[in-house]
Parts: C-alpha cells; sequence; structure tokens
C-alpha cells in the first residue's frame, strides 16, 4: 500500500489512524510505503492555490525525506510524532 499524505491534511489525519488500525488487525504483516505529498503550491505544481493550512507543508515534507535519509529506523517514530495531538 502506499499511503500519500500531508502532514496538516485532516483527512490524511483520519486515514493514517486508520492505516494504524488496519496494521493492527493484520498483526503488521502489512507493506506500506509512505509517501509525503505536500498540498503547497510552491512545491507540487498540481496545487493552484495553498490554503494557509499547508504554508509549512514544503518543509515538513522535505524533513521527513531528510529524517528518513539520516535515520531510516527511527522514521517511524518521527512519522508518528508528526501525525500525533491535534492539527491546528
Amino acid at each position: 500500500m502506499v499511503s500519500l499524505f500531508d502532514y496538516a491534511c485532516l483527512h490524511c489525519r483520519r486515514t493514517h489512524k486508520a492505516i494504524l488500525e488496519a496494521c493492527e488487525n493484520l498483526d503488521h504483516d502489512v507493506a506500506i510505503i509512505t509517501l509525503p505529498v505536500p498540498l503547497n503550491s510552491n512545491c507540487n505544481e498540481t496545487v493552484k492555490k495553498t490554503h494557509a493550512r499547508f504554508n509549512e507543508s514544503c518543509e515538513t515534507s522535505r524533513l521527513a525525506i531528510a529524517c528518513w535519509r539520516a535515520a531510516p529506523d527511527r522514521f517511524q517514530e518521527f512519522h508518528e510524532w508528526m501525525f500525533g495531538g491535534d492539527a491546528a
């Protein structure tokens, strides 16, 4: 499965929770590729107008990729932290 997401996206946050539940129900016998897709026109040409919620999406996506490159074994911890709490 490929999970396309933006950490600031409310739908993505709900989907992330559903994915975690599915993984638990499948005894983690599933492969998930996480792919940040910033919903910001500055770094995603398919987005025509950037909503204020996504002003930092380019940076958070780059940060996620940098974390994965620097410490792939710690990425899941970072990913959960980014999706944790309430999105403003």
